[in-house]
């Protein structure tokens, strides 16, 4: 019989060798199809790299990591762009009840469609503004869980409302100036 101890190593343990999910052996293989990265090498970097011969032997971490190795090969081999913003609010990461980093950077995305600032402090300022008068909260990141899922439907019909031509859109007001 285990002790309690026993379980959370043996729970632990199970959890540093989970394997890798599909959304990670998705990622893995259009990476590589963009890349147009011949199968032998792809093969080859998996059995040097992680002694696998296949994505889906890879664990949780090592697709995470291989995942890493090709996007670098991609931004190096000129492939694709690095994406600047794909770690914006990353610090914000594990907040409980709090917004995550993929959801901030969505609504501050769709604020940016729909106002189409001339400047960043003008799209900061004019979101802060939305953001205190319908939720009360000064700033993105002060978005709960709840806040944001509520920002984003009402981001969604505005959009839907072409509020941008609406004579209350920043827009407008800076027209009328």
């Amino acid at each position: 019989m285990h002790g309690k101890g026993d379980m959370t190593m043996a729970a632990r343990s199970h959890k540093a060798q989970a394997v890798a999910d599909k959304r990670q052996i998705k990622r893995i293989h259009t990476l590589s199809s963009k890349m147009e990265l011949p199968d032998e090498t792809y093969r080859k970097w998996l059995q040097e790299r992680y002694a696998a011969t296949s994505s889906k032997q890879l664990t949780f971490d090592q697709a995470e990591d291989f995942i890493a190795v090709l996007e670098y090969f991609g931004v190096r081999c000129g492939y694709w762009e690095a994406d600047p913003n794909r770690t914006k609010y990353g610090e914000l990461a594990g907040r409980p009840h709090m917004a995550s980093p993929p959801q901030l950077r969505m609504v501050e995305s769709m604020w940016a469609e729909l106002t189409r600032p001339a400047t960043d402090e003008e799209k900061d300022a004019t979101l802060r503004g939305f953001l205190f008068k319908y939720f009360k909260v000064s700033d993105l990141r002060f978005l709960d869980s709840s806040a944001v899922n509520k920002a984003i439907l009402a981001l969604k019909a505005m959009k839907v409302r072409k509020w941008e031509g609406s004579p209350k859109s920043p827009q407008a007001a800076k027209e009328v100036h």
